[in-house]
């Protein structure tokens, strides 16, 4: 195939893909593009949003700021957090030294 067959074929499928479907909805179109934006928005926000805007602040206390504006917006995540640290930590105990025999 050379350029002039390809170019051929793609103007053919262009004008076979604008052509309306019978027994479409007609706004369907609307509704899938509208289905993939909340979709996509889902999985796109972030967690911690920091305004940067504000160029007198560091990144350091723009970030520092968006934690606790999370923080603040879910405390049981944080009391969840806690719960678990002080779970790990009181799971190992901390390690002591055998005393030492009258042959060492």
């Amino acid at each position: 195939m050379n350029a002039s067959d390809l170019q051929k074929r793609v103007e053919q499928i262009r004008r076979d893909s604008e052509k309306v479907v019978q027994g479409a909805e007609p706004d369907f179109r609307q509704r899938l593009k509208e289905a993939t934006q909340r979709q996509l928005s889902r999985h796109q926000r972030s967690r911690i949003e920091a305004n940067v805007a504000a160029s007198d602040e560091s990144f350091a206390a723009k970030l520092s700021k968006a934690t606790k504006a999370l923080a603040a917006r879910r405390p049981e995540t944080c009391k969840q957090h806690y719960e678990r640290a002080e779970k790990e930590r009181a799971r190992y105990r901390k390690l002591t030294r055998r005393p030492h025999t009258k042959s060492e």
